[in-house]
């Protein structure tokens, strides 16, 4: 319930739980168009820290670095101004199976957020989730958050981003890791994502997860009218890039001069997957 925070320069190990946690436990004061002074998390910066061998499969709260909006209030505005900035996060302590509810890196509920210079390894759920926080149709989405210059190895899906129109994913490089090293599209709960930018990241050797069911470099799911340019991804598992047409389709996407390869596998092996019935360039 604190404003303007900077969290800087720990190292924190062998926690049972989870690294660095920030929660709004009341709704704000004031209007949603005025700064709502120092009783809600806004403008904080988690900066340099090192958060290693963390986290429990039964936690919710076990994220290495981990933030969102009012747990008690699902229709509270956006959080504004997060900056997440050259951390460490790596070695979580759960099973390898991706279950869509833990990250190194966790940011639900915020506008303008912004994931800079992070390295994320060895995390078995996702290394850095953005996305919704609760199914509320006036507040806790996800809107224009900046995820770039971050390097993830060796996690089960590196990078999540759900439900957040306008969302930028830019000079990421995802290497050595396993299941999807991005997915992009329709939120936990339903919300919608359009606008999305992907330039300039570099994706090598992913192969499939533990369950067989994730192996893609971009994988775009739901999010509409995208652009995604001059990535390079290589040595993918089946499938550089798809386009899937489950509702809503990822209808409206520009796809140009990208470098895209793929392994072979007994399945098949697709550059570029574009579902039936979904339009793109």
């Amino acid at each position: 319930m604190h404003s303007f925070v900077t969290v800087q320069n720990f190292n924190i190990k062998q926690v049972a739980v989870g690294g660095i946690y920030f929660e709004n436990t009341n709704s704000p004061s004031g209007s949603s168009s005025t700064y709502y002074g120092n009783n809600y998390n806004e403008y904080n910066i988690i900066e340099g820290n090192t958060i290693w061998n963390y986290g429990s499969s039964n936690e919710f709260f076990a994220g290495g670095i981990f933030l969102q909006g009012d747990i008690n209030n699902q229709n509270d505005p956006l959080l504004r101004g997060e900056q997440i900035i050259g951390n460490t996060v790596g070695q979580m302590d759960n099973a390898p199976n991706f279950n869509y509810n833990q990250a190194g890196i966790d940011i639900l509920g915020t506008t303008g957020a912004l994931i800079q210079g992070n390295a994320i390894a060895t995390i078995n759920d996702a290394g850095v989730r953005v996305g919704q926080g609760y199914p509320s149709t006036n507040g806790q989405g996800c809107y224009a958050p900046i995820v770039t210059h971050n390097t993830a190895g060796f996690n089960t899906n590196s990078f999540w981003i759900t439900g957040c129109s306008d969302a930028q994913f830019t000079y990421n490089i995802v290497q050595n890791s396993s299941g999807e090293s991005l997915q992009l599209g329709t939120g936990q709960f339903g919300g919608a994502e359009t606008g999305d930018l992907l330039a300039f990241n570099l994706i090598d050797n992913t192969i499939s997860s533990n369950n067989g069911q994730l192996y893609n470099g971009f994988d775009i799911n739901g999010s509409t009218n995208g652009f995604a340019f001059n990535n390079t991804v290589s040595s993918v598992s089946v499938e550089s890039m798809t386009l899937e047409g489950s509702a809503p389709a990822s209808n409206g996407w520009v796809v140009e001069n990208n470098i895209f390869d793929c392994r072979y596998v007994s399945s098949g092996c697709f550059y570029l997957d574009i579902d039936d019935g979904v339009t793109s360039t």
